[in-house]
């Protein structure tokens, strides 16, 4: 009677089971599928979505149409039968953008392309924007940068547009980036410095010389270091700890300019790339030179040439695009060796980014296309082809089932596509000259 009853449980059990279809809001593509039943709340439902759920309750919401997968609501309450289809939100979703010639800056709702807010990064000389940037998830007040060659970065609140404070230099800004807890910005500028500003007042807390114009800044994921680069053939590691504040380390060995230095996602390596055919590997800590990841000797040739590097998002990979040609190359982080070569594109590359998952790369081109290849076989699984002009940047949504990119030149836009299809599903315009993700 027992193993009875114990099996009438399992067929009931059996015939309520439902197949819960999970798709990204805003490209429509399929993320996953997976079993579940309609008792099913929030706490069951979440831990299903497998790395993505990493992203927490706070930024990712599931919708039946309009009503939304709670706590306190199950599967069943919504109406469902035998099958399931939830929309997934990150939220918010939304695109920060600037117009570098008339210095526009303005917040977009991604989903219905809606103008949220409009500002102005107003200077009593005239000055052409140059970066914008926003705070990540979780700061007490959310914030945007943005910089400017007449001198200045301008913090702004997210919410409403505000111009919170000003942040002066003696020379052109030409970036800046907030801490990974929200509480300071980092400014790098033309003048020699680098500097430190209080993200919600905008006083300044230290200012880092160097001798030669800075081009970028940058924080250490673990917020204990800062990594700069210069407009010579250098780049510095800074301590924020009282012991080594004072004794920064110079990361030397290139012999042409820089193109761009990074930290990698564990905060371990700093990354730096430059128009001498090479990227090269350092050990954060110490500054010691851990690979050299060099390009075809001569392959960057022509006016402007440099060569841009960059970690994957698991710190695997590291992805070099050598601006001036038309490949991009993946290179294993373990041995320094080159991996694959993506070719395809009939002009020279602006930018290229690894997918979450290291599974993808995209890449922009001067000739109006971004490409989506797979990174295990190089194959290239769609073009996306809509840009009149040069496509500047490239980068996954969170997810990895859309692909935003954005060109400067013209009317600047920017566009969302689908990643399985290559169909353009929004276009943001005018004056998108510079974009950031609001995560």
């Amino acid at each position: 009677r027992a193993i009875r009853n114990h099996r009438a449980l399992f067929g009931r059990r059996l015939l309520r089971a439902m197949q819960v279809r999970v798709c990204n809001s805003i490209s429509g593509d399929e993320v996953m599928v997976f079993q579940a039943e309609p008792s099913w709340k929030a706490e069951r439902v979440f831990p299903q979505l497998g790395h993505l759920s990493e992203h927490g309750l706070r930024r990712l919401r599931l919708f039946c149409e309009d009503d939304e997968v709670l706590p306190d609501r199950s599967l069943g309450s919504l109406g469902a039968g035998d099958s399931l289809t939830l929309n997934l939100v990150f939220a918010p979703q939304r695109l920060a953008t600037a117009c570098w010639s008339q210095g526009y800056v303005k917040l977009w709702n991604m989903h219905t392309e809606e103008c949220l807010w409009e500002s102005r990064h107003e200077s009593e000389s005239y000055g052409c924007l140059s970066t914008v940037s926003v705070s990540p998830p979780g700061a007490d007040v959310p914030c945007m940068v943005t910089t400017s060659d007449d001198g200045t970065a301008k913090i702004w609140h997210l919410e409403t547009g505000e111009c919170l404070s000003t942040l002066d230099h003696e020379g052109a800004v030409n970036s800046a980036v907030f801490a990974p807890d929200g509480s300071s910005v980092v400014t790098a500028s033309s003048d020699g410095s680098a500097r430190l500003w209080n993200a919600e007042d905008g006083q300044p807390l230290w200012t880092m010389w160097h001798e030669a114009g800075v081009t970028s800044a940058e924080f250490s994921p673990t917020d204990f270091a800062l990594l700069t680069c210069l407009e010579n053939n250098m780049a510095m590691l800074w301590f924020m700890d009282e012991e080594r504040r004072d004794h920064p380390l110079k990361l030397e060995g290139h012999e042409d300019v820089l193109g761009s230095a990074t930290f990698s996602p564990d905060g371990t390596l700093a990354l730096t790339a430059s128009r001498d055919d090479t990227a090269r590997l350092w050990d954060a800590k110490t500054g010691k030179l851990v690979h050299t990841l060099r390009e075809t000797p001569g392959e960057c040739e022509g006016p402007g040439r440099r060569v841009i590097a960059a970690f994957s998002p698991d710190g695997k990979l590291v992805v070099t695009c050598p601006v001036g040609v038309a490949t991009a190359k993946i290179w294993s982080l373990v041995t320094g060796q080159c991996m694959r070569t993506f070719e395809g594109h009939s002009a020279r590359l602006c930018c290229a980014a690894i997918s979450q998952d290291g599974t993808l790369l995209v890449t922009a081109s001067c000739d109006q296309t971004a490409k989506i290849w797979n990174v295990a076989t190089g194959e290239c699984l769609n073009t996306l082809e809509g840009h009149e002009m040069i496509v500047d940047s490239a980068c996954f949504l969170p997810g990895g089932t859309g692909v935003l990119t954005h060109n400067n030149s013209g009317t600047a836009h920017a566009k969302v596509w689908k990643v399985e299809t290559g169909e353009c599903i929004r276009t943001f315009v005018p004056d998108v000259s510079l974009v950031a993700l609001v995560k």
